[in-house]
């Protein structure tokens, strides 16, 4: 997207401004939901109207809507009614904003900071561009954008550009590629983490019970023998245990979702969004079976994101998940 001079800018400029509701910035991360300006149609008929959804699958999308409390765009696009990039240009006709493509059109390398990366992740809002000596803004939810602005120091009216989440989180990943992996590296404690390696206390009890075992082998075989036996037992009953801990709390849980639908027309509260990171390497054999098991999960998919995450060299696993048919609310990071 590219305005094309600067008074069509500021006209749009103006128009974005006119929408937003004055807000003081404040020193929360926390964002602000505003409807959608005054007289906007909604997203559903938005939909309707660009011929990319029909009112049967409109009514089943409104239907799990009110089951899982989510908000429609995010149902249509996680039970695959609608595509992301549908969605996202009817929710920028709706706001009457620009739809931004930053995968043809990336972040300007000179725009944005490093230290403030949590902060676009978080609100969801990012500098993209500079057209006429004014800033560009990618957005991935206009209800929010204006308070998440004002929280990152721009003006009321500052200009913006829609674009859906995933290619916002895939645009910054370009733009900052060194930022990511340092907070990924660090995210968790050192105590908790592994970069540090073997605590001393853990590395003299390995080499202690190696020593044991080594020196038990050697002067008493058959008492070694023994031992190595009742531990082969003890864990195997450890794990009996656990399955069979996990049968009896599937048996006894409650019926399934889908019998606990609420009545027409009543509205739950927004179930938790679960995200579901899955680290793998080298593992394409497994990738059918994997997929198999996460389409079971018994969760509203609209409220469910499962992220494969990648090494750079694994091209084996990323050919063999790209094979796949994979569901909407699932993507890979490398």
């Amino acid at each position: 997207m590219r305005f094309r001079h600067i008074n069509e800018a500021a006209a749009a400029k103006r128009a974005a401004s006119a929408c937003a509701v004055e807000t003081a910035a404040s020193p929360s991360s926390e964002v602000v939901r505003l409807p959608p300006p005054r007289r906007a149609p909604r997203l559903g008929r938005v939909l309707l109207a660009r011929g990319a959804l029909s009112r049967p699958a409109l009514g089943r999308a409104l239907r799990l809507q009110r089951r899982s409390g989510g908000r429609l765009g995010e149902v249509l696009t996680a039970h695959g009614l609608v595509a992301p990039e549908e969605v996202a240009a009817a929710l920028a006709e709706q706001a009457r904003i620009p739809l931004a493509d930053p995968r043809a059109e990336p972040i300007e390398g000179d725009l944005g900071r490093a230290n403030d990366l949590d902060r676009y992740l978080t609100l969801g809002v990012a500098p993209w561009r500079r057209i006429g000596g004014h800033t560009v803004w990618l957005i991935t939810d206009p209800s929010t954008a204006h308070h998440a602005l004002a929280l990152m120091g721009a003006s009321p009216g500052a200009l913006r550009a829609l674009t859906p989440r995933p290619a916002f989180e895939e645009a910054l990943l370009r733009r900052f590629p060194r930022q990511f992996a340092l907070d990924a590296a660090h995210e968790a404690p050192e105590r908790l983490s592994a970069r540090a390696g073997l605590a001393g206390w853990q590395t003299l009890c390995l080499w202690t019970a190696l020593i044991g075992a080594g020196a038990a082998s050697l002067f008493a075989p058959s008492a070694a023998l023994s031992v190595a036996g009742w531990i082969i037992v003890a864990l195997a009953g450890a794990s009996a245990l656990l399955r069979v801990t996990g049968l009896t709390g599937a048996l006894i849980a409650a019926r399934p979702y889908e019998d606990q639908a609420p009545k027409p027309h009543e509205r739950v509260a927004a179930l938790p969004r679960i995200s579901v990171l899955i680290a793998l390497y080298r593992e394409a054999a497994s990738m059918p079976t994997l997929i198999e098991a996460l389409m079971r999960l018994d969760y509203p998919s609209d409220r469910l994101e499962v992220i494969f995450a990648l090494e750079a060299d694994d091209d084996e696993t990323l050919t063999a998940l790209n094979a796949l048919s994979l569901p909407p609310w699932a993507r890979i990071i490398r």
